[in-house]
């Protein structure tokens, strides 16, 4: 099944190209394993969180639609963007987390890849910073990927900004 997620929709809706879901909410929490989400054009300021995992041969999918922008900022007050469970794929997406590094109190990090057999691939992650800030004197680290399990793969992604990077938690990440 494919669903789809756009600023114009309504959660009430059935999730149709013609009648979307309005929340990335109501895609983590209605999503089966096999299933796809196409998330419209916009700034949406919520988490990618699937309460389900996918499963061999059938992942859960979330991407972009074709040719749009879609932008990922996470809840406001929570540094994690995005959270996968196993089997599934995460593409096509800008993400950025809205908080400055400045904000930080303990090390963070945007997407935290918990499970085995989850795909990111094609996205953008950003870290805009404040040039104001003294980066010298932070007393905390910001993590852009954070990977924690096994089989898990970071393909053709762009990562950028300052204390930005790929931190491998946990076994047999393939990068390409």
């Amino acid at each position: 099944r494919t669903f789809v997620v756009s600023r114009q929709g309504n959660d009430q809706n059935p999730g149709t190209l013609e009648q979307p879901w309005r929340t990335i909410f109501k895609a983590n929490v209605n999503l089966q394993p096999g299933d796809t989400v196409l998330v419209r054009a916009g700034t949406y300021q919520e988490q990618i969180k699937p309460v389900r995992s996918g499963v061999s041969g059938s992942p859960i999918v979330y991407a972009a639609m074709p040719g749009e922008t879609a932008v990922i900022e996470g809840e406001p007050g929570n540094l994690v963007v995005v959270v996968a469970s196993s089997y599934s794929i995460i593409e096509g997406f800008t993400i950025r987390c809205q908080a400055y590094l400045q904000v930080l109190k303990t090390p963070e990090y945007w997407i935290h890849i918990v499970g085995d057999h989850i795909t990111l691939r094609y996205c953008r992650v950003l870290a805009d910073g404040d040039a104001a800030f003294n980066y010298g004197t932070l007393q905390a680290f910001s993590r852009g990927i954070v990977l924690s399990g096994q089989h898990n793969v970071v393909e053709h992604c762009y990562v950028r900004g300052q204390m930005m990077g790929v931190v491998i938690a946990g076994g047999l990440p393939r990068f390409a």
